[in-house]
């Protein structure tokens, strides 16, 4: 129905405004990408697997990022020895009692990660510090090997892209979102791509100036 939905805004933009076209076809793309990212299986068997923060309640793990942790076990549980460093990276928020890291470790120490395979990360306050600051602690602790990002389905898509703008050879896998936070998840990362990735819109968008133009000259002729 999601999907659906945003193919309509698409054509409805079609008719109306071009920019407004671009907007809706980066919106569907990532939307699309986001939901096969929940249901993607990781390439490469990896040497460290970073879960990427996000708010703490009362100091506890919330359903949200419960899934990423989550996620993340699976594929730890499921690799062959040597397991893959795990690192729960977060820092501190001014509306929370403790960092994020501290507390996403505590939970995989339950799930039963090994205290020796588990790094937590405090510092950072944004997705770009989160893989920057692990990639470091990945370094220090000796574990070399492909990295593996464990986030939400609808933040997959900006996780990629930023990985990538660090020259970091990350791969990137969601954990499924609750259908009701679905809607303001993925149009708040629409925004936050949008605002941030000025390249992607016109790789995005190439292809329907190129047919505009087709059909222009073929009009002309």
């Amino acid at each position: 129905m999601l999907i659906l939905t945003l193919l309509c805004f698409v054509l409805y933009a079609w008719s109306r405004d071009r920019r407004m076209l671009r907007n809706g076809v980066l919106l569907v793309f990532g939307v699309l990408l986001g939901l096969a990212g929940g249901h993607q299986s990781a390439h490469v068997a990896p040497a460290a697997v970073v879960i990427l923060g996000a708010q703490l309640i009362g100091g506890k793990v919330p359903p949200l990022l419960r899934a990423r942790l989550d996620r993340a076990f699976e594929v730890y549980r499921d690799a062959d020895d040597p397991k893959p460093l795990l690192i729960s990276s977060g820092g501190q928020g001014v509306d929370e009692s403790r960092p994020e890291g501290e507390g996403m470790a505590e939970y995989l120490l339950a799930a039963g990660v090994a205290s020796g395979d588990l790094r937590p990360e405090n510092r950072a306050v944004n997705t770009e510090q989160n893989l920057l600051y692990s990639a470091q602690i990945q370094r220090e602790a000796g574990r070399p090997g492909p990295m593996l990002v464990a986030t939400n389905n609808y933040h997959v898509l900006r996780s990629a892209l930023l990985a990538r703008k660090l020259r970091l050879d990350d791969e990137v896998v969601g954990a499924r979102t609750a259908w009701y936070f679905v809607p303001s998840a993925f149009l708040r990362e629409f925004v936050a791509i949008l605002k941030n990735h000025i390249l992607l819109h016109a790789v995005l968008f190439t292809p329907f100036v190129l047919l505009a133009a087709y059909y222009f000259f073929l009009y002309l002729d």
